[in-house]
């Protein structure tokens, strides 16, 4: 009103997030106030942070939960290199598929609570649909340019390692199969044409924990040239390969600082509990994390260090001065090397 800004907080700013549109700045300081327990709930993103005067965890526009916009937050994590963060959203939005019976996203939740309204649509297929855009094209990293013959590989899995495969992987009449395997210290992806003819290139981005140390990297057992950039959160390798029918691409290095987040699967009706990472970077030397959690509680935080050594950090919360709704206090822990 009066030409003044609005300064409630909303989930919408991930939506622009989602497509990139902000510098890397402002994009991870959104990304940590999204990450907050004020909007990311152990079930999805709120429409608007419980600290509002206007929130109502009742109210569709107001406060409650939706598996759509989650999937947006989710996404927007993943772009800002918070795997933590989205990975937490990702899996909320997984869960829903099984709460109302098998195949079944309801539309809107509580923002207090977890459980669907009554009021909700009981199968809304656009919130199924963003069970899979932020895990393909945020933790995979899979974005394919079909005019141009390009797929772009850029991975943000470096917080829980494993192997994936996805196949029929489609850029315009080529389509592919492609695997990952993911370790403290190494980066590995496979990628195989199933059908199609044309050029095609792979520009691969994994994104390595903060602290990692590129020694080689490879295609087809051959060095290729490459480029690292850090942004604090992460290492990014980037290079280009032509690829004629497959590849096998290897980029090898020193761990970096990851950690373990303790969760737990909330039941229906239970507030939110677990442990909120905002922020986990590299500053000065320093493995800087910016968490939030419930007063009273503690919580069992792993931390990988460069080297490979794993040490737990108890994380503990005061008892009172939590936030009015959810009762989540912020701490930043320093780790020295």
């Amino acid at each position: 009103e009066n030409d003044s800004l609005n300064d409630n907080l909303t989930v919408w700013p991930a939506t622009a997030m989602s497509w990139g549109l902000f510098d890397a700045a402002r994009g991870q300081r959104m990304s940590s106030a999204l990450a907050r327990a004020t909007i990311s709930t152990d079930w999805g993103g709120r429409s608007l942070a419980s600290q509002s005067d206007l929130f109502d965890p009742l109210h569709y526009n107001n406060g409650t939960v939706w598996p759509f916009v989650t999937g947006f937050l989710a996404l927007a994590q993943y772009r800002y290199d918070n795997p933590y963060a989205g990975r937490e959203q990702l899996d909320a939005i997984w869960r829903t598929a099984s709460l109302w019976g098998l195949g079944r996203n309801p539309e809107v939740f509580s923002g207090s609570s977890y459980e669907p309204l009554e009021t909700a649509v009981p199968q809304q297929f656009f919130a199924t649909s963003m069970a899979v855009t932020p895990y393909v094209r945020g933790a995979l990293g899979l974005e394919a340019d079909a005019p141009r013959g390009v797929l772009r590989v850029a991975p943000r899995l470096f917080d829980r390692p494993g192997d994936i495969a996805v196949r029929h992987v489609r850029v315009g009449g080529i389509v592919l199969d492609v695997s990952y395997t993911v370790r403290d210290s190494l980066f590995a992806a496979a990628v195989r044409r199933v059908s199609g003819s044309g050029p095609l290139t792979l520009r691969f981005e994994p994104a390595l924990a903060p602290g990692a140390r590129v020694r080689a990297v490879t295609a087809g057992g051959r060095a290729v040239p490459f480029r690292v950039t850090s942004n604090g959160r992460a290492e990014l390798v980037s290079f280009e390969i032509a690829v004629v029918d497959s590849v096998k691409v290897a980029v090898r290095h020193s761990s970096g600082w990851r950690l373990d987040v303790p969760a737990t699967v909330p039941e229906r009706g239970e507030r939110s509990g677990n442990l909120k990472v905002l922020d986990a970077r590299i500053d000065g030397g320093v493995f800087v994390v910016a968490v939030e959690g419930r007063a009273g509680a503690t919580y069992d935080l792993g931390v990988l260090r460069p080297g490979g050594r794993v040490e737990r950090e108890s994380v503990a919360f005061p008892a009172t001065g939590g936030d009015a709704r959810d009762g989540y206090l912020g701490r930043v822990l320093r780790i020295h090397p």
